[in-house]
């Protein structure tokens, strides 16, 4: 009778959790950005405490070490230590990452149909989406921090949708099965 009932809950659960997640993420965009940014943040700050103190550990139990500073584990903590202190800072960095990709994605897209086009005819369709992937990297250039929004807001929607159409469909099949 428990498995039963665990293998009712979980897909429920799983559809209540993206329904919630959702709706946080389509509410409070901006938010959930920075804390993907704050998380990344304490992510580094332990990597870089747990190396720090595996070098002295290991030096101090006699083992060789390569370099005599473990400098790599006091960046990563420092840099977690910004991540946290200043989120907004690194999301605008990671908009114009992205931003950065798209663009010369489209454009190397765009250079290979031209290049194609010596080989024979190539039909404008195949350009529409190259020019919206340049287009996004420009979007995002000139408004990193709405753009970082509206993206969280449609993982949001497309978040809530999924737990929808799942729950939705957790239920159907389960009336099936009885049937």
């Amino acid at each position: 009778m428990s498995s039963s009932i665990n293998r009712l809950t979980a897909p429920v659960s799983r559809s209540i959790l993206a329904i919630i997640l959702g709706i946080i993420l389509v509410i409070w965009p901006g938010l959930a950005l920075s804390y993907v940014v704050i998380v990344i943040g304490v992510l580094l700050l332990l990597m870089g405490v747990i190396s720090v103190i595996s070098f002295y550990r290991a030096k101090s139990a006699g083992y060789v070490m390569n370099g005599s500073f473990p400098l790599d584990g006091f960046l990563m903590a420092a840099l977690g230590i910004a991540m946290i202190a200043i989120p907004p800072f690194f999301v605008s960095i990671l908009m114009y990452i992205i931003a950065f990709l798209l663009i010369l994605g489209g454009v190397s897209q765009l250079s290979v149909l031209a290049s194609a086009r010596k080989a024979g005819p190539v039909s404008g369709l195949y350009y529409i989406f190259p020019i919206l992937i340049l287009l996004a990297g420009i979007l995002i250039i000139m408004n990193p921090f709405g753009t970082a929004a509206n993206l969280f807001m449609f993982c949001g929607i497309t978040a809530i949708i999924y737990g929808v159409i799942d729950l939705i469909n957790h239920i159907r099949f389960s009336r099936a099965l009885r049937k």
